[in-house]
């Protein structure tokens, strides 16, 4: 599988991934700021999109998810995280422009009911809160919140922030 590391950092390589990060410090094997379009890569290219812990540090959202749309093939995986609004970690961070929940991917599905920001098709396969490891009661906060997403993050979550967010969206 062809794959695409976003924001790639210093994360680990194998021969199947194409990096592209910003900093040429990271050695990617592509250098790019990823609020420039179009990306440098053509249609339907890669079988899978990774984004991790950068999402949250683009300047449109939704522009993002247009053109990973663009390059990723048909039924292909993109497979996002990023902090959930109400960590501490989601506004620590200065460079953190937005500060994204449970549902927020929701708007780039089509059976959603407010589908309509984006070209972008894809389907929430999977998404999952997690919360910190040091907490007694974590087990059971995520249980509780990905039972209950909604009502967690209505009333919830600033007594009970959680860590981070993992998506896992494809292509239609």
């Amino acid at each position: 599988m062809k794959t695409l590391s976003l924001g790639s950092g210093f994360d680990e390589r194998d021969e199947n991934t194409t990096t592209l990060d910003i900093a040429p410090e990271t050695k990617p094997d592509v250098v790019w700021n990823l609020n420039e379009f179009p990306y440098p890569f053509e249609d339907d290219s890669f079988d899978q999109i990774q984004m991790y812990d950068v999402i949250e540090h683009i300047d449109n959202v939704i522009d993002v998810m247009n053109e990973c749309y663009r390059i990723l093939k048909k039924g292909g995986k993109f497979h996002i995280t990023t902090p959930h609004f109400s960590s501490a970690n989601s506004y620590t961070d200065p460079t953190h422009q937005h500060h994204l929940g449970y549902y927020s991917f929701d708007f780039f599905d089509p059976s959603h009911e407010r589908f309509y920001y984006s070209k972008a098709r894809f389907s929430v396969e999977q998404r999952y809160l997690y919360f910190d490891r040091r907490k007694s009661i974590k087990k059971i906060l995520e249980k509780w919140a990905n039972k209950n997403p909604w009502n967690y993050e209505q009333k919830w979550c600033w007594i009970f922030p959680a860590c981070y967010l993992d998506f896992k969206l494809k292509k239609v």
